[in-house]
């Protein structure tokens, strides 16, 4: 008895301390009027829904109500994302299924982890032929019809694995946990309208789609030479599906993500504990803004997740293919992004301290996998630009396409106090583009049994070939992001760390569980509660729209979208009118590039040489004609008021309206046509072009011609068009073309009658998106050709 009264004490003292902290943050702040009401009673009634559907499907069927919600959640994708990107993400996961073998790891060896690796793989391959004008479409389903023959020789081994996740789904413990990933489908089905999204990350999958390559044109993106790897995977879903397959792609990683932590938690010596891990995980708000765009960080947590469960628990190999796997899965996380070194450095240095001579064993094939994994983004931003880093510490590089001056975000660097251990969760605007309360207040009030976890974080069966336990594991990461934190205090970047700390949280909690299971049941689902009010708080998108408008593809859907960014809509319609348009992007504070597959270009800090230009025209509306014509705009999109006024005044007198969406315009640039007339059949006649190549030159000629005859229009180089004399014998040529010669023009037409009037009427352009191109190395430049 006296023991259960000192359990229960030392439990009260773990969990006591955490109710004082939130109940005293709540109290001394305002995050509890920050709660979008509205938002939350759409979320919690779709949650009521997908508990209620698939609870009254399994009774009236006598199935599992977690098999029925797992094959919902599995007919909802094609419906929500289409059925293009759903078959894409299955072509990709049965790619790294294969590739995972390759390097060892089979299907019934750590699936999880092979997954990973197969598609870390894959992204490695998509950043090497980044550049390189290839038919990406026809490899990836030659590879596919090459994974057939494999996948049929698999057939008992994936048999087997569907029999132990259908055994795991009829646990009663796996409902609420799937319920939760579930509800994580509400973003991922939303249009892509986010700021980095529509302005960088969507960049890249869209122009390997429409082009067969990425342009990385650092001149016109300062970000288009960053670490690629998840956009570059996102290319390859894009090139299967036809258009973007964002959303479909995150899901992906948001399965393997709760999967993988789920596994690394059931590995624990605590059994029971793993559903518990992902409910407090993926309740957190920060997974759900995620889910809605292309950024990092949800990729990064689930590798991460495979990397800390391989240095834990490595499958049995031998050192050299347990190195090649670690070094694939580093990788991927440095080709994600740079600051992830503030994890894998600390990961290392404490395996070095742990196992010496285990790591070193590792290193030979480790090394070159995470050079080959992670180098294609650096190996071309050094080759391109000479900053392997662009557009980060440019003032040690002095790469040309930006000022000489180290960037940084001084929003974030405001030092690290002791005001930041409660800002965090009770002023989370302070460190994040949200509102406050979506750090996830398991981190408060659970801190005592996080605490107690991780001391007693350790394996079931440990493995002869750890290079951690957990609990170096969980200090190392906890190292690196406060060494992170305390260069950035940006919440975002911190999510893959606080996705592991789940495990310890949740076995903290098991052990509670084992005395007091109500009152562990009873704070684990006030936490996650707690949690969905804040969601809306992370996005201003969430606090817009939480539910999908419709179906993939749908009217609602797209009506929703033009609301968000209607930059996207004018955007399609200038190339629409024009597929070699040269769009402008006129608000600096809407650089939207992304979805004009390199057609468009900005004038905020994004595009350095045109920012600087706009800034010197602000106020002077003759100013921005003469932009214009030097950089070739052929369309420019603006929106009303936020412009200067100068701009609103020379549109006016030098633009007309196309297209309204939204409180956006889309204009044509008034180009003037030159008029040559007479024109003398069959003799040359040369046009002087202004500025300097390349140049989109146009050319419309008119007269009479003998009906049936040919006609014809060339240059010093050769036939530009040749077509036949209309019936009613009156000849109208009209032919656009690129001119990269620096060389006065020859025309000569063949065809038209001696006798009759003819004209020719000519405009020309410079076009300074390709002229940017030249800047690129010789060895690209042919290769394009």
């Amino acid at each position: 008895m006296a023991a259960t009264s000192g359990y229960s004490l030392r439990w009260l003292l773990l969990v006591a301390p955490g109710m004082v902290l939130l109940v005293t943050g709540l109290a001394s702040s305002d995050v509890l009027t920050q709660i979008h009401w509205r938002r939350v009673r759409e979320l919690l009634l779709c949650g009521a829904l997908l508990w209620l559907l698939p609870s009254l499907a399994g009774w009236l069927l006598g199935r599992s109500r977690t098999v029925v919600l797992c094959a919902l959640l599995l007919l909802a994708i094609p419906v929500l994302h289409g059925l293009g990107p759903t078959l894409a993400v299955l072509g990709l996961f049965l790619l790294a299924l294969r590739l995972g073998s390759l390097l060892g790891l089979g299907i019934e060896q750590q699936p999880l982890i092979s997954l990973t690796v197969g598609l870390s793989v894959l992204a490695a391959l998509a950043g090497w032929l980044l550049p390189w004008p290839m038919p990406l479409l026809d490899l990836l389903i030659l590879a596919l019809l090459l994974c057939v023959g494999w996948l049929w020789e698999q057939r008992p081994a994936l048999l087997r694995q569907g029999r132990q996740l259908l055994s795991t789904l009829h646990r009663r413990s796996a409902f609420w946990p799937l319920w939760l990933v579930g509800m994580g489908w509400l973003p991922a089905a939303l249009p892509s309208v986010q700021f980095d999204d529509l302005a960088y990350h969507l960049a890249l999958p869209l122009q390997l789609e429409a082009n067969g390559f990425a342009r990385l044109d650092a001149y016109s993106q300062v970000w288009s030479l960053a670490p690629w790897a998840g956009d570059a995977l996102q290319g390859w879903a894009a090139v299967l599906a036809g258009h973007s397959a964002r959303g479909a792609v995150n899901l992906l990683w948001w399965l393997l993500l709760w999967s993988g932590v789920y596994r690394l938690c059931r590995a624990a010596a605590l059994p029971g504990t793993a559903s518990r891990s992902v409910l407090v995980g993926a309740a957190m708000p920060m997974g759900w803004m995620l889910l809605g765009g292309q950024q990092t960080e949800l990729p990064a947590a689930a590798v991460l997740v495979a990397l800390v469960a391989w240095l834990i628990d490595p499958a049995k190999l031998g050192p050299r293919r347990q190195g090649l796997v670690g070094g694939v899965l580093t990788g991927m996380l440095l080709g994600l992004k740079i600051s992830h070194l503030a994890f894998v450095g600390p990961l290392l240095a404490a395996a070095a301290l742990s196992r010496p001579r285990r790591l070193l064993a590792w290193l030979p094939t480790a090394v070159p996998a995470t050079l080959i994994v992670a180098g294609s983004s650096y190996s071309y931003a050094t080759w391109i630009s000479g900053n392997p880093v662009l557009p980060l510490y440019n003032g040690w590089f002095g790469a040309p396409q930006l000022p000489v001056e180290n960037l940084f975000d001084r929003r974030y660097a405001e030092g690290l106090d002791l005001s930041d251990a409660f800002g965090l969760w009770f002023d989370s605007s302070r460190y994040f583009e949200g509102w406050d309360g979506v750090a996830g207040w398991q981190f408060v009030l659970l801190l005592g049994p996080l605490l107690w976890g991780w001391r007693h974080w350790r394996l079931q069966q440990p493995s002869d070939g750890s290079l951690l336990d957990g609990r170096v594991a969980m200090a190392a990461l906890l190292l690196g992001a406060l060494l992170l934190f305390a260069q950035m205090q940006y919440l975002r970047y911190l999510y893959p760390v606080l996705v592991i700390a789940s495990v310890p949280l949740a076995l903290g909690l098991g052990s509670l569980s084992q005395q007091r299971p109500r009152l562990a049941t009873g704070l684990l689902g006030f936490v996650v509660v707690l949690n969905l009010l804040y969601v809306p708080n992370v996005s201003w998108i969430l606090r817009d729209r939480i539910l999908p408008a419709g179906s993939a593809g749908s009217a609602a859907g797209g009506v929703w979208a033009a609301r968000m960014a209607p930059e996207r809509e004018l955007i399609d319609a200038a190339l629409a009118i024009d597929p070699h348009a040269s769009i402008l992007l006129g608000d600096i504070g809407l650089p939207y590039l992304a979805h004009s597959s390199g057609r468009a270009l900005t004038t905020s800090w994004y595009d350095p040489e045109l920012s600087a230009a706009a800034a010197e025209c602000a106020n002077d509306a003759r100013c921005w004609p003469a932009l214009w014509q030097r950089a070739g705009i052929s369309h420019l999109i603006h929106r009303d008021g936020l412009g200067p006024a100068a701009l609103d005044d020379a549109l006016t007198l030098h633009a007309r309206p196309l297209r309204l969406s939204q409180q956006a315009a889309l204009y044509e640039i008034d180009r003037p046509w030159a008029v040559q007339s007479p024109v003398v059949p069959n003799e040359a006649w040369t046009i002087a072009l202004p500025g300097r190549p390349p140049w989109r030159v146009e050319v419309r000629v008119e007269g009479r011609c003998l009906p049936g005859s040919s006609l014809g229009l060339s240059d010093q180089r050769g036939l530009l068009q040749q077509r036949n004399c209309p019936s009613s014998g009156r000849a109208l040529q009209r032919v656009q073309w690129l001119q990269e010669a620096a060389e006065p023009l020859q025309l000569r037409a063949t065809g038209l009658q001696a006798d009759g009037p003819a004209t020719l009427h000519w405009r020309a352009r410079h076009d300074l998106l390709l002229a940017r191109e030249s800047t690129l190395p010789a060895w690209l430049r042919e290769a394009r050709r």
